[in-house]
């Protein structure tokens, strides 16, 4: 166990390190090496020369440790992914997504490299224009760092480890998403995490599944799928809600579906090496916010409206909520959820059949119709004018919110938009021939400058480096 700690605490401070100071220092110090030099006039008799020698040392020191932190996360990739498919008894071409994930791993492995080969190479060549006063191989050396800043600026760095949930999803874009959502947290992983993340989720479910209440009547598989989606509920309030939904609350809430409170403490200490940890979640969990930020509002939405408009909701026989982006940059999609609650007490014992009409002119598809079989609404009631957002006895808010989610049901939609500008999108809901409810959404596609400069930077940086060393040792 001390082993594999101390490796995840490695990977994670590489991570951190060269996520942070290394990425962007490494971005500076060749301007700063270029603005010495010009300020020197290219004399490598100045003074200032020492700092400027220094200074190629510590941009070499750094790119090295980019380079550890990136070849540290494939060989962990590559030996978690290997254990899971020994242990899962599955081969490792059969996991969709894997070669993706790879070939980016590696595509990112081989330019950190070439990186760290030009800048070995500019460094000799810098100190053998100062020690055998050759002004050529100064210019080479200027060349071949303006190369790799255009190419540090192009690689992807993963945001957290790679043994961590998510942690290879700035190498993996999902490509399979659910349209109609039953269990909310669950559905939504398996459209949001990689590989190697969504296969060891399933090893946290099982590990899980072992400690949980099973009353009678209930079908196992039920009360995992509640079990699950509660403690990621819990989850998320507790990032939304620091103050409210403490970690006392936390695991008292997750102690409940428990057959013994006191297994809360094995959740919190898994006895299998490697397997998610109360922290993993809650750092995924702050990074699910804005992963799925149609899912995470909605929840919150319906927080907020347990929590001040309370009366309206238990009045109203349908709770009919959509989320999508005011804004978005470029045309890659946008993601739009569609949230029911079925509150009708004349649908208490059976389902309640609606059609849900999705109008979006501008975006692909344009338009959407869709059948939708509510879930009873069962024997759900708020008896209480004013809920607390955490309660030991009696309604709270999280509780109900618990019993919503579960009863609820959504539909998650991926919009491509097919031109920039405003775009409006116009939600109805049909009931027994009549349009019960709309709401209709304005969203601003804009160009993604930001993206596009990025590239034509990091590339035009590349050609001005390459064409900078040609040219000084042509002429």
């Amino acid at each position: 166990m001390v082993p594999l700690l101390s490796v995840r605490e490695f990977a994670r401070f590489l991570n951190t390190l060269s996520s942070t100071f290394c990425y962007y220092t490494s971005l500076v110090l060749p301007f700063v090496i270029l603005g010495l030099l010009a300020y020197t006039n290219f004399n490598i008799k100045h003074p200032l020369v020492p700092v400027t020698t220094w200074v190629w040392i510590l941009l070499l020191l750094i790119i090295a440790l980019e380079f550890l932190s990136l070849l540290t996360g494939k060989i962990l990739f590559e030996r978690e992914l290997a254990n899971l498919a020994k242990r899962k008894l599955i081969p490792i071409r059969s996991m969709r997504g894997v070669d993706v994930v790879r070939r980016n791993v590696m595509k990112n492995s081989y330019s950190i490299l070439v990186s760290l080969i030009l800048i070995s190479i500019a460094f000799v060549s810098y100190l053998g224009s100062i020690l055998y006063d050759l002004i050529p191989l100064l210019f080479v050396a200027i060349g071949l760092a303006l190369t790799v800043f255009g190419i540090i600026l192009l690689i992807r760095r993963p945001k957290v480890p790679v043994i961590e949930i998510g942690g290879l999803l700035d190498f993996y874009t999902p490509v399979e998403f659910k349209v109609y959502i039953d269990n909310m947290f669950q559905d939504t992983l398996s459209s949001i995490l990689d590989p190697l993340s969504y296969l060891k989720f399933d090893d946290w479910i099982d590990y899980v599944s072992n400690y949980l209440r099973v009353p009678p009547g209930i079908d196992k598989q039920t009360i995992l799928e509640r079990a699950v989606e509660k403690i990621f509920l819990m989850y998320l309030l507790h990032v939304e809600f620091p103050e409210k939904i403490t970690k006392d609350v936390l695991y008292s809430e997750i102690a409940e579906t428990l057959s013994n409170p006191h297994d809360i403490e094995k959740l919190k200490r898994p006895s299998i090496p490697g397997l998610y940890s109360p922290a993993d979640i809650e750092r995924f969990m702050r990074r699910f916010v804005s992963l799925a930020p149609e899912v995470s509002l909605a929840i919150e939405r319906i927080f907020l409206t347990l929590r001040d408009n309370l009366t309206e909701f238990k009045t109203s026989e349908l709770y009919f909520d959509v989320i999508a982006p005011e804004s978005t940059r470029g045309l890659d999609g946008i993601n739009i959820l569609v949230f029911l609650f079925n509150n009708s007490d004349e649908y208490r014992e059976k389902a309640r059949p609606v059609k849900v009409h999705i109008i979006a002119p501008g975006f692909e598809p344009d338009r959407i119709s869709l059948d939708v079989k509510l879930d009873p609404k069962g024997d759900f009631q708020i008896v209480s004018d004013r809920l607390e957002p955490y309660s030991k006895e009696g309604e709270d808010i999280v509780g109900k919110l618990a019993e919503i989610l579960q009863i609820g049901d959504s539909i998650r939609l991926r919009l491509k938009p097919s031109s920039y500008g405003l775009k409006t999108i116009t939600v109805l809901v049909e009931d027994k021939g009549t349009i019960i409810t709309s709401r209709q959404l304005s969203i601003i596609v804009k160009r993604d400058l930001a993206g596009f400069f990025r590239k034509i930077l990091g590339s035009g940086s590349m050609l001005s480096g390459v064409a900078t060393l040609v040219l000084k040792l042509l002429f």
